[in-house]
C-alpha cells in the first residue's frame, strides 16, 4: 500500500468511546454498559473516587489499518494518565483491505481517582496513528447551594 492510500485509509477510522460503571459479558458474546454516564458528572468534592469504571470503544476502520495491529487505548483524567492498555492484534477474516472492521474494546476497571475538575477522554492509536475522543466526561464539583436567607422575624401587627 501507498503512503498516500495508508494515510487516506488511517483518516477512515472512527472511533467512540462509552464511559460507564461497569461492563458485563452476555451469553452468545453480547455486552451489557450498566451505568453509562452522561457528557457531565457532578461530584460532591475532589478529589473523588468512582467505586467502579469503564470504557468501551466503538471501532470502525478499514481492514487495511486495523488487521493485525495492537491497539493501545489510554485514559487520562485531565493530564494525568490514568490507564494505557494494549489490545492485541485484531485477526479479521475480511477478504479485502478496503472491507471495513468493526471491533469492540473494552478497558474495565475497579476504582477510579480524580483528584480535581477534569475531563476524562480516550485515546486510541495504532503503529503510525493515534486519536483522542471527541467526546469526553466531565467531571465537576456539584455547585453548592446557598442556605435561603433567613426570613425577617420581626412581628407583624395583627
Amino acid at each position: 500500500m501507498t503512503k498516500t492510500k495508508a494515510d487516506a485509509a488511517q483518516r477512515q477510522i472512527e472511533f467512540f468511546p462509552i464511559f460507564c460503571e461497569s461492563i458485563r459479558s452476555e451469553v452468545g458474546g453480547q455486552f451489557t454498559y450498566v451505568g453509562v454516564f452522561q457528557s457531565n458528572v457532578d461530584v460532591e468534592q475532589f478529589p473523588h473516587t468512582f467505586s467502579q469504571f469503564a470504557v468501551a470503544l466503538a471501532v470502525v476502520g478499514p481492514a487495511s489499518v486495523l488487521r493485525d495491529q495492537v491497539a493501545t487505548i489510554t485514559v487520562r483524567a485531565g493530564t494525568k494518565l490514568k490507564a494505557k492498555i494494549d489490545v492485541p492484534p485484531i485477526r479479521s477474516s475480511a477478504p479485502s483491505d478496503d472491507d471495513l472492521i468493526h471491533m469492540n474494546l473494552h478497558v474495565i476497571g475497579d476504582t477510579f481517582r480524580v483528584d480535581e475538575p477534569s475531563s476524562i477522554t480516550a485515546t486510541l492509536s495504532f503503529k503510525d496513528w493515534e486519536a483522542c475522543s471527541k467526546n469526553v466526561l466531565n467531571v465537576r464539583q456539584k455547585p453548592s447551594r446557598k442556605p435561603a436567607a433567613p426570613k425577617d422575624s420581626k412581628a407583624q401587627p395583627e
